[in-house]
């Protein structure tokens, strides 16, 4: 399951279509530093 980054429009795509479940739409764009996740 791999999530997008549209940076023109500064979102992330989840992918929902596959069984994600985003609870929240605020966490879908850049307004905020604990939106971002580091993968390591």
């Amino acid at each position: 399951m791999l999530s997008k980054v549209n940076f023109s429009t500064e979102q992330f795509i989840y992918p929902e279509n596959k069984g994600l479940i985003v609870n929240e739409l605020n966490i879908c764009n850049f307004s905020a530093n604990e939106n971002f996740v580091e993968i390591r």
